[in-house]
């Protein structure tokens, strides 16, 4: 019986070991594909734009990447 019981979870720590195994191999598969890309006005960046903050001036649509490049896109520009 105690040899049974041995077995058995022999096989179970098995299987959860692959079962772990198996999940770590996912995570090196390429990023999912991703809506329209957008970039910064500001910093140049690229992301996706149901991640940016949009701003409407002028009757055109401006992406940012953060409140920090909005800010700094909407603050007067200094004389040099």
């Amino acid at each position: 019986m105690q040899r049974l019981l041995v077995w058995i979870l022999l096989i179970l720590g098995v299987f959860w070991l692959l079962k772990r195994l198996g999940r770590g191999a996912r995570a090196h598969q390429p990023a999912r594909a991703v809506g329209r890309m957008v970039r910064d006005r500001v910093c140049q960046t690229f992301l996706p734009e149901e991640r940016a903050l949009r701003l409407e001036a002028a009757g055109a649509i401006h992406y940012f990447c953060s409140a920090a490049c909005r800010d700094r896109f909407l603050a007067p520009a200094r004389p040099a």
